[in-house]
């Protein structure tokens, strides 16, 4: 209610670009990947991969990867707009760089036009945007 943030039960003080760094690490991590993990994985180009993780304390893979995010209900609307920006933002990054592209190029991909859709599809392709908004506290 203090606009205080925890991530994963413990204080938050770092900048919110850290915030969506470590968003990204976690989507990108292959703890215990599933076939499908693996088959992203050597999707990936090889910048990605060098900087994907396996750490078996997050996730198991992007397949699997969901982020959840819960506010109190005295959280103000900028610092709750700012972290769901932050968690949309790693995952336009991660698809972004997939297809070699910045977060704000993939974004600006014009779906019409079929060679941008395709390009737009290839840097989600099994990479669900999972974010889980939950119920304020009280």
């Amino acid at each position: 209610s203090k606009d205080q943030l925890l991530v994963e039960d413990e204080p938050y003080d770092k900048p919110m670009s850290e915030l969506q760094a470590e968003v990204k690490d976690f989507i990108l991590n292959f703890g215990n990947p599933t076939t499908e993990g693996l088959e992203i994985y050597n999707s990936l180009p090889s910048s990605m991969k060098a900087k994907a993780k396996g750490s078996v304390d997050s996730s198991d893979d992007p397949t699997k990867a969901v982020v959840s995010f819960k506010a109190n209900r005295g959280t103000s609307y900028e610092l709750y707009i700012e972290v769901l920006d932050a968690l949309h933002g790693a995952y336009n990054e991660v698809y972004g760089e997939r297809v070699g592209l910045t977060a704000q190029e993939f974004l600006e991909l014009d779906q019409t036009v079929d060679v941008e859709k395709r390009v737009y599809q290839a840097g989600r392709l099994g990479i669900p945007k999972a974010i889980s908004i939950a119920e304020p506290d009280k």
